[in-house]
């Protein structure tokens, strides 16, 4: 999986890429590099493939969002990222893109 982020201010991430087997679970963190003039909603969608996307307390799904204010910019949050079982063998991918909003 690769994360592609799009948008200022600049989002730092923990780490852009996530080697997950299947079934397993894998986790990146986000955070601004800078104070934002406002509040900021970075939305993380997948391109691709069934991998789910969570931050804590919520359920799995499809895409996310996280939200940032001028008093939290610098606070990292966390988003967890699973592969599901399937009925095949064979190894795959997708893209997680990160998104100003």
């Amino acid at each position: 999986m690769t994360v592609r982020i799009v948008g200022q201010p600049a989002t730092l991430l923990s780490q852009s890429t996530l080697a997950i087997t299947e079934e397993g679970t894998g986790a990146y963190s986000a955070r601004l590099d800078r104070p934002p003039t406002g509040n900021v909603r970075i939305r993380a969608t997948r391109s691709g493939g069934v991998i789910g996307v969570r931050t804590p307390g919520v359920s799995w799904a499809a895409d996310l969002s996280l939200n940032f204010t001028t008093s939290t910019w610098n606070t990292a949050q966390t988003v967890k990222v699973n592969a599901p079982h399937d009925a095949n063998t064979v190894d795959a991918s997708t893209s997680i893109t990160l998104a100003i909003v």
